[in-house]
């Protein structure tokens, strides 16, 4: 339970157009929780990404989307990257994913730090790279950060096998974020932050656990 009462603020959904879905058809093995206290301060900091090529190019092209909308500029060469990037299906995913308000952050006052919690509603059943390798969604959602996600996807296609470059729920935070389609930012106190953040990050290890005796 959280004390104080966190500020809530609902973001009003904006979509991307249509047309732009139907036309365009590094490797630590187990972070601590010091690490994900570290990880939820430098989300928007963009610091180098220590393995270079698509991973770096994705974190910069999803960067620059959020810094243009601000700008006022237009988006379309951006997200024809991106589509250049990422698996279709994915892409088509992640914008579900925010459009369906499924992202909240949660913030600290007085500071910069922040984490996300992304649910995950859909159930692709037929690609690699959909929600249908993530089953066990904890009640308040996978915890997103600083090229981190605490889905199976993340865990074990990008952390473990290198196989997968990202997964929709931290697609779905850059997205979000670049067009204003947060669903709810909520402004707790550092205690309540850290009460929340430890909160899931124990979804995070009990999740691990699950990967590990499931693979």
């Amino acid at each position: 339970m959280l004390s104080n009462g966190p500020e809530e603020h609902s973001g009003e959904g904006k979509h991307l157009p249509s047309s732009f879905l139907e036309e365009n058809n590094k490797n630590p093995s187990d972070p601590l929780d010091h690490d994900i206290q570290r990880r939820s301060t430098d989300y928007d900091q963009c610091p180098e990404v220590e393995d270079a090529g698509a991973g770096h190019t994705l974190v910069e092209i999803l960067l620059a989307i959020k810094h243009a909308k601000s700008a006022g500029e237009d988006l379309s060469d951006y997200f024809h990257l991106l589509d250049t990037l990422l698996p279709p299906e994915l892409l088509r995913e992640a914008v579900r994913c925010m459009e369906r308000g499924e992202v909240t952050v949660w913030s600290c006052q007085g500071t910069d730090a922040k984490f996300y919690l992304v649910r995950d509603h859909s159930r692709a059943q037929n690609s690699r790279t959909s929600s249908s390798r993530n089953q066990d969604c904890p009640k308040n959602g996978y915890l997103v950060m600083q090229r981190f996600c605490s889905c199976r996807t993340f865990q074990q296609g990008v952390l473990e096998s290198d196989s997968d470059l990202t997964c929709i729920h931290e697609i779905a935070v850059h997205l979000a974020e670049a067009l204003d389609c947060v669903k709810e930012q909520r402004v707790v106190s550092p205690e309540d932050f850290a009460q929340c953040l430890t909160a899931a990050s124990a979804d995070t290890h009990q999740l691990r656990r699950s990967f590990a005796s499931n693979s």
